[in-house]
């Protein structure tokens, strides 16, 4: 998946129209519609502020990987490629049963 259909994706999936995302990053309207169709590139900054707004990975962004990762990163584990959806929710209910039992913050 390109980056125009992994944007536009993003959008559609939030629930947010254009002219409303648009306003949100301080953006031209006529601007992410091309961005969206592939007519145009935003520029690096812009791009970053993509990934922050949908909170995924670069690398989801551009499609080089197809699961969501959060840009922040400190909440991800990278499991091995392959791996089922099954396992891979067995190791975040595992996780989750590890949080829970972590004494709370001071």
């Amino acid at each position: 998946m390109c980056f125009a259909d992994r944007l536009s994706e993003l959008r559609k999936d939030s629930g947010i129209k254009q002219r409303d995302l648009a306003n949100e990053l301080k953006i031209e309207y006529q601007n992410l519609s091309n961005y969206e169709r592939g007519l145009y590139e935003p520029d690096f900054d812009l791009v970053v502020r993509f990934a922050e707004y949908y909170d995924v990975s670069l690398d989801y962004l551009f499609g080089l990987i197809d699961e969501r990762v959060s840009y922040k990163r400190s909440n991800t584990i990278v499991l091995p490629e392959g791996i089922s959806e099954e396992a891979k929710q067995s190791v975040r209910d595992y996780v989750n049963f590890l949080l829970e039992k972590q004494p709370p913050k001071k």
